[in-house]
């Protein structure tokens, strides 16, 4: 697909503008080491510099001066903004440097302005470490991010389907197919909760038809107690990823749309809407996870490796449904919010496994068993089911002198 076809508005701290022309560069640092009676050099990578980025914007219309006012009071202001570039999407974090205007006296109306950029990347500031609890915390304000982004984008199909119906009489059977699939979707999530907003009809209020699909799949957690309020002091290893398979299981299965003469683009809105909902609500069953391994850390690198696996296939398998199905313009919210839950799970994973010692391999030097080999290693034999979670042991086994086991170093 040539880049003509998923152009984007380019746009500076949320100001947008039209693009004539861009020239991007970059250049590597680096360092020649030459040595004496031989030829050429050793070339030493010191990474790359920052980008640079420049823009030909122009401006035109009869409102042009207030629009480059606008655009200018964006590049007066101080630090580094996101910037937009029509071909490469978002730079999080560019430094305008410069510009120039250009106005002819035969193209009246109009202006064109020169934009110079340099991405720029910030380094640590003070006090900006946080704390493993505080990222886990992150991925619940980035999974309701996925949620007000996702919304917006399926009231506009249901209000085009509405509109439709007023004005065409066939159309009211696809409608109708509609309604069906969304009330079902919703009856289709087996918990307790009961939907306080059944009575309106998801055509007219789409909206609050979102909100209840929310209520109900986050319902699922209600069915599992270590999800409902976890006491660090009464975890249990076992039951938390039990409660957290058990509690994934039910958010990932499917949800059948088999409404009588649905329509396939209908079907499509509605699968891409119930993806981002499940990739959300398995972000926040990684959350309760991860929280509650920052506050007492008793899971293996592995299984936290493997509840953020799960996580980031469901945000993967919603990206994808999104990009079959939207536009660029009505597909890239939804995916940069996607894009950031994925990151902030991948981080807090991270610092969760990071509260734990290093792993390390030990050789037995006399036959023991689990409780005994825990004394050695530990001085504490009640460590015992942490060696044997460690070392996938499903019963207790005596190990012989020259065996080896992987514990923690401490």
């Amino acid at each position: 697909m040539a880049w003509e076809d998923t152009l984007l508005e380019a746009s500076f701290r949320g100001i947008t503008f039209d693009c004539l022309s861009t020239t991007d560069s970059a250049q590597r640092a680096h360092a020649d080491h030459e040595y004496p009676y031989r030829d050429g050099a050793d070339v030493e990578d010191l990474g790359r510099g920052p980008r640079h980025i420049q823009i030909r914007a122009i401006f035109f219309g009869n409102d042009y001066e207030s629009r480059l006012q606008a655009f200018l009071v964006a590049l007066d202001g101080a630090g580094d903004g996101e910037l937009t570039h029509p071909v490469f999407g978002s730079i999080k974090h560019a430094q305008f440097v410069n510009y120039e205007i250009g106005h002819e006296a035969d193209n009246v109306d109009q202006c064109s302005v020169s934009l110079e950029f340099i991405e720029s990347t910030p380094d640590q500031t003070f006090f900006s470490h946080s704390v493993p609890a505080q990222k886990a915390a992150a991925i619940g304000t980035a999974a309701a991010a996925v949620r007000s982004t996702s919304t917006p984008v399926l009231k506009r199909q249901v209000d085009k389907l509405a509109v439709l119906a007023q004005t065409t009489r066939s159309a009211l059977s696809r409608v109708q197919a509609m309604r069906d699939n969304m009330t079902g979707a919703i009856s289709g999530v087996k918990t307790g909760v009961r939907s306080v907003l059944a009575s309106l009809d998801p055509i007219l209020f789409p909206t609050s038809w979102a909100t209840d699909l929310t209520a109900s799949v986050k319902g699922i957690f209600q069915g599992f107690p270590s999800f409902s309020d976890i006491n660090p002091a009464a975890v249990v290893t076992a039951v938390v990823l039990s409660d957290w398979r058990g509690a994934t299981d039910a958010i990932a299965s499917p949800l059948a749309l088999t409404a009588a003469n649905a329509n396939a683009a209908d079907v499509a809105v509605l699968d891409a809407h119930i993806a981002g909902e499940q990739a959300a609500a398995m972000a926040e069953a990684a959350q309760f996870v991860l929280e509650s391994e920052a506050d007492q850390p008793t899971l293996t690198p592995g299984e936290l490796e493997t509840v953020a696996n799960a996580a980031r296939t469901s945000i993967e398998a919603a990206i994808q449904q999104y990009r079959a199905r939207y536009a660029v313009e009505d597909q890239r919210p939804v995916i940069e919010a996607l894009k950031s839950l994925a990151h902030d799970v991948q981080e807090a994973t991270r610092a969760a496994i990071e509260l734990a010692p290093a792993l390390v391999t030990r050789r037995v030097e006399s036959p023991a068993n689990m409780r005994l080999l825990a004394h050695r290693c530990y001085g504490d034999h009640t460590r015992a089911p942490e060696l044997m979670r460690l070392n996938a042991y499903g019963r207790k086994p005596i190990l012989d002198a020259g065996d080896s086991v992987v514990a923690y170093a401490r």
